[in-house]
């Protein structure tokens, strides 16, 4: 998409997948999101290392983040339930933004949940390339567009 600058990675962890994106994209400001400091310390050292001033690092949970700025990517490592990632992030995303969530292989009974429960949202599962017996789920925001054209 064009136009993107924005990326909060929430339980980044050691920082994936938010630091590669950041060295790929040194236009893009990462934000990478974790409860643990412990699990963030490659993070601060890759950062330190290697210069990277387009990532921001919080050390807090999300439930307790008070954020001002809405992003335009949300990425998440199958941290939770799709539900839960959504009930804790779409505050967080703009309107035209996207949340790419990372799940195992077994995930259609939380789409269709999400889909019943959050009709405003579009979601998607697609094969991961990467591993085996994993799901990226796609989800964003319906533009107003598209819901006055929707059938009710």
């Amino acid at each position: 998409r064009k136009n993107v600058k924005t990326l909060l990675d929430l339980g980044s962890g050691p920082g994936f997948p938010g630091l590669p994106i950041a060295i790929s994209c040194p236009n893009l400001t990462v934000t990478l999101l974790d409860s643990k400091k412990k699990s963030l310390a490659f993070a601060y050292y890759a950062c330190g290392i290697l210069k990277l001033d387009n990532v921001e690092i919080k050390c807090i949970q999300i439930e307790k983040l008070v954020e001002t700025k809405v992003f335009d990517f949300i990425s998440v490592r199958a941290v939770s339930k799709l539900k839960n990632i959504i009930d804790l992030s779409l505050k967080f995303l703009k309107n035209d933004g996207q949340i790419l969530a990372m799940k195992g292989s077994e995930i259609e009974d939380e789409v269709f949940e999400l889909k019943e429960q959050y009709p405003e949202l579009i979601v998607n599962a697609f094969n991961s390339t990467g591993e085996l017996n994993r799901k990226i789920v796609k989800i964003s925001q319906i533009s107003p567009n598209e819901k006055n054209n929707r059938c009710s």
